[in-house]
């Protein structure tokens, strides 16, 4: 394991969960300028397909995100106990599992509609971005799983792994809110 050092203090988790987690956020970073360059261009077919996304859905996935991201931080707080730890970690799991019901959800209501993939830019954006995320969300909550049960036998794996857990939890978290304020937002 590496210790990054910085003033005494090292950064939590593993190093390559962070070459991971920042060449992620460039990827993300690039999609976000590609589709507000897209958004700049055809501003109309955005504000039409924004007006089709259900907004109370969009909000509530995101006080599901934060909400699983504060268990995760507690979870790593609380690294020292085992069960206590689990339930924190599988706290956070199941706010996954809620917010991709709600995708799913939101989902069958947008091809129900007839939206597709391919009917405008912004649904291009909307079903590559939100499904990319989940597919982020879906290992999030097999990482989040596997650590809580590592825990909830007995193991302890060590405060490291309940930080890389909680660290990937919160960059999920994190490109949620990017996706939502683009495009439910601006």
């Amino acid at each position: 394991m590496s210790d990054i050092r910085s003033g005494g203090r090292s950064l939590p988790g593993e190093v390559g969960l962070w070459v991971f987690i920042f060449f992620d956020l460039g990827l993300f970073g690039l999609f976000f300028a590609l589709a507000a360059a897209d958004l700049g261009a055809a501003p109309v077919v955005f504000a039409a397909g924004k007006g089709a996304l259900d907004l109370t859905i969009g909000a509530a996935n995101t006080l599901v995100l934060l909400t699983g991201s504060w268990a995760a931080a507690m979870g790593t707080r609380v690294a020292v106990g085992g069960r206590e730890v689990s339930r924190w970690l599988t706290a956070a799991a199941l706010s996954g599992v809620l917010f991709l019901v709600l995708k799913v959800l939101e989902y069958n209501h947008l091809l129900g509609a007839g939206h597709a993939i391919t009917e405008s830019a912004f649904y291009t954006w909307y079903f590559v971005l939100t499904g990319y995320h989940a597919l982020h969300v879906a290992l999030g909550i097999v990482l989040l799983a596997v650590v809580s049960g590592r825990y909830r036998e007995g193991a302890v794996p060590g405060h490291r792994l309940v930080e890389a857990a909680g660290c990937y939890w919160h960059l999920v978290d994190l490109l949620w809110i990017g996706i939502f304020l683009i495009l439910y937002l601006i």
